[in-house]
């Protein structure tokens, strides 16, 4: 042994080996920081580890044979002599298994010693919202707050799957365990934990964090004693340690993700969380307009509140859109979005406004930056719910259409929410655009497993669209609701869904009225649908004498009530006084634009007509897209009305409207009929047989 340790010296083996891993050590602390700072994958570093471990054996046969010097390599003879002897070979091969040994051994110690290599794989994290065990009315606010705080940060961190906030929240008084949660949420780790608020110090909390897998092991428990004002430093100090306890890989802009702050301002942090939470929960216009009063409140507080700019911007985006009225909201909205990206570039709710906003009709110039934003948010937090949907409903619903795309954005949106009021309603929407009979099946199976009725008239809706689909034609669908009513006689929503179909699928006026007449009987609320047919089907003196009941004169609102009348007066030309009741009573909504077309055009204007058609593409004053073909039918501008027609929002029932009527023989009309499975003008409609 002596002789082959003297040999490794005589040939500075051992001298060139230690020099080798020296330098290998140097480089791949190098690559470590250059790497990190590129966002590299991590095959890059882990084929460098590979790489200098396998060199490792051929260095050590280099210097076994050469001699390093400033000249360069120079031959070592063996023990001095011209030829090798047995015991030099056999020296050799026992250095040699001894390099190849040490290199394995090398590739993990650089695991932990040169590189911080972390696991690569994914996993699926739930949040549940923080208990509040102090008892304080006060406190829900805040626990709700630091819960979803500490979502959003991991959210932004690329190997952790997060769950919907929404969807943990669904757990929030459930007496289940946490194993039966992350079973049924299909989580592998759960974050649980507690607030306790002192009553004697109430800005004082004690508050507990467990992070569980899912056979209820606890991996992580800490315990914090911190003040309210410290909610940033509590959430962010929590979010670090679940990365760390999970050993996920992290790159440098993902760490920044977590450390970034929001505002020091307690109060104002606490208004932007009551807001936040109302859009987490709800969708509707009143409740985004009482969210947006807590955003424009946590702004007064803290006027450099990037996220309240940006939550603030996506509330207002909303309301125009669903009122289109006031195009200074939106010019509000693209303003706040703007800020909250100067404050903050990384703001997802941000980048997910502009998404929406670069997608307006009108605006088909910036698909391409409505497009960046959408990624961009994704690229920063891939499991938001809310930029996965709006994404999905783009591409669903508007121009360039990807059907495929939107059904995979819909699909990860249901992976992370799947008690999502949003989803339930989008996904089965996209899914009929397919117009695919196998898809619409599975989706039924799926939603009767949820719990659906199989009994109602959605299941019947379903059989009927399925039929159509196989069909390819809706005559099918209007005969099943027929047989329907023949046991269901006192249904009246049966009735209403009966007229609807003849309305949209053959454009037959005095069978929608008949039906809607019989849904009137039974329950009063049909009372504006049926007058709404009976405008339409021009039997005015049925009307006048409904629209002089209590029902009416009492019923739903003020706009609601002067859309009858508008129409009462346009399908009997009296333009004039429609016009007039546009301009006292409906305003500068997206309704009363188009009608306002309307009974413009009825006069001859024109001129004013194409001005508020070009003041579309211009300046946003949006008329929507059924509307946009109603119009430019009633104009006789053929290419432009077969142009929206085929626009993912020209829905069905545009083939009951009369303005269409000089338009239903032509062979583009006849495409469109065939394309969405309705039947052509010549087909007659299914009765009963009485």
């Amino acid at each position: 042994m002596n002789n082959f340790w003297d040999e490794l010296k005589r040939r500075n083996v051992i001298r060139e080996t230690l020099g080798y891993l020296a330098v290998a050590w140097v480089l791949l602390q190098v690559a470590d920081i250059v790497l990190e700072a590129f966002d590299a994958p991590d095959w890059i570093s882990q084929t460098l580890i590979i790489i200098l471990a396998a060199g490792l054996p051929i260095w050590v046969l280099v210097s076994w044979a050469y001699k390093i010097t400033l000249k360069g390599f120079e031959k070592v003879s063996a023990s001095g002599e011209d030829t090798p002897s047995r015991a030099s070979r056999r020296n050799l091969l026992i250095m040699f298994a001894f390099a190849v040994v040490a290199a394995v051994v090398l590739v993990f110690a650089f695991k932990g010693i040169g590189f911080n290599l972390r696991k690569n794989a994914v996993y699926r994290v739930a949040v549940l919202p923080l208990r509040d065990i102090s008892q304080e009315k006060d406190n829900a606010t805040f626990c709700y707050g630091l819960s979803s705080s500490i979502h959003s940060k991991i959210s932004g961190v690329k190997n952790l799957e997060t769950l919907a906030f929404n969807s943990s929240n669904h757990f929030m008084d459930s007496n289940k365990r946490t194993r039966e949660i992350a079973e049924e949420l299909k989580a592998d780790y759960v974050l649980e934990g507690e607030v306790i608020r002192f009553e004697d110090n109430p800005n004082l909390m004690l508050i507990s964090v467990n992070l569980v897998d899912e056979d209820e092991r606890v991996i992580w428990s800490e315990r914090y004693e911190e003040t309210a004002e410290n909610h940033g430093k509590i959430t962010e100090t929590v979010s670090k340690e679940v990365v760390e306890q999970l050993d996920v890989r992290i790159s440098k802009e993902e760490t920044g993700y977590i450390e970034k702050t929001g505002t020091d301002n307690l109060k104002a942090w606490e208004e932007f969380i009551k807001g936040k939470r109302i859009v987490e929960e709800d969708h509707w216009l009143p409740a985004y307009q009482q969210a947006a009063d807590h955003f424009k409140e946590a702004i007064r507080l803290d006027p450099f509140y990037a996220e309240a700019y940006a939550y603030l911007a996506y509330c207002q985006e909303y309301e125009y859109v669903h009122t289109w009225e006031n195009k200074e909201l939106l010019d509000q909205a693209y303003k706040n979005g703007e800020k909250a990206l100067r404050l903050d570039s990384t703001s997802v709710r941000a980048h997910n406004f502009f998404g929406n906003y670069y997608h307006f009709p009108g605006k088909n110039q910036a698909i391409k930056k409505s497009e960046y934003h959408y990624q961009k948010a994704l690229s920063i937090e891939p499991n938001d719910l809310l930029t996965n949907w709006d994404y999905a409903w783009t591409l669903s619903a508007s121009w360039p259409q990807d059907l495929n795309k939107a059904l995979k954005l819909i699909n990860q949106a249901r992976e992370i929410a799947p008690y999502s009021n949003k989803v339930q309603w989008l996904r089965p929407r996209i899914l009929f655009r397919f117009k695919d009979p196998d898809l619409i099946e599975e989706l039924t199976k799926e939603e009767i497993l949820l719990g659906a009725d199989t009994t109602g008239l959605w299941y019947l809706h379903r059989k009927g669209d399925i039929e159509a689909f196989r069909r390819g034609n809706m005559r099918r669908k209007l005969e099943m609701f027929l047989k329907a009513s023949e046991i269901d006689t006192l249904n009246n929503w049966l009735y209403s869904s009966i007229a609807i179909m003849y309305d949209e699928f053959y454009n037959d006026d005095q069978k929608m009225v008949e039906y809607l007449e019989k849904a009137y009987k039974i329950d009063k609320g049909h009372l504006f649908h049926l007058l709404s047919a009976l405008n339409e089907a021009g039997l005015f003196k049925r009307s006048l004498e409904l629209m002089q009941t209590p029902e009416f004169r009492y019923g739903r609102n003020r706009f609601h009530r002067s859309l009858r009348w508008f129409f009462y007066h346009y399908y009997q030309n009296s333009y004039e006084t429609a016009l007039n009741i546009v301009q006292d009573s409906i305003g500068n909504t997206a309704e009363g634009r188009y009608m306002k077309c309307l009974a413009l055009a009825g006069l001859g204007r024109v001129d004013e007509v194409h001005d508020i058609l070009d003041n579309f593409w211009g300046e946003g004053e949006l008329i929507r897209i059924p509307e946009l073909v109603t119009m430019y039918a009633v104009l006789g501008q053929r290419d432009s009305m077969y142009h929206y027609l085929n626009h993912p929002e020209a829905y069905l029932r545009l083939n009951s409207r009369s303005m269409l009527d000089p338009y239903r023989t032509e062979p583009r009309y006849r495409e469109w009929l065939r394309k969405n499975y309705l039947p052509q003008p010549e087909e007659t409609p299914p009765v009963l047989n009485n």
